[in-house]
């Protein structure tokens, strides 16, 4: 059972460095590298458990450190949006394609149960 749990996140460990080496976009590799030391964590759980070590601490500073790194990374990243304040407001499903489309919106969305209850009227008002 362990040796298929390691196959498996060996394969995934490919997947992301096929991932990180033929993507072009800086965020995406910084997130494939992420899920990449996800994977070194699990693997480092497991080789734990395996040879009944206790390294769970060395994988949890690992993981603070990509973390933290990836934090660091995506904030100097420059925002490719003009606005550079847009907000997912909602999300729509396509039945059909199972593909999730983000609507974006300028504005911050509201914080208060008036704000949004007077933006639901205006949305009726205008079909």
């Amino acid at each position: 059972m362990m040796l298929a749990s390691i196959a498996i996140i060996i394969v995934s460990m490919n997947i992301m460095i096929l991932c990180l080496l033929k993507s072009k976009k800086m965020i995406e590799k910084i997130m494939c590298l992420n899920c990449f030391t996800s994977y070194i964590v699990a693997m480092i759980a497991i080789i734990s458990y395996i040879y009944d070590r206790n390294y769970i601490d060395l994988a949890i500073i690992y993981m603070l450190i990509s973390f933290v790194l990836t934090g660091f990374l995506l904030d100097f990243l420059p925002n490719p949006t003009s606005a550079g304040n847009l907000s997912v407001d909602s999300v729509l499903e396509s039945s059909c394609t199972l593909e999730y489309i983000p609507v974006l919106r300028s504005e911050p969305p509201s914080n208060s149960l008036a704000e949004a209850g007077y933006t639901k009227s205006l949305l009726k008002k205008e079909q």
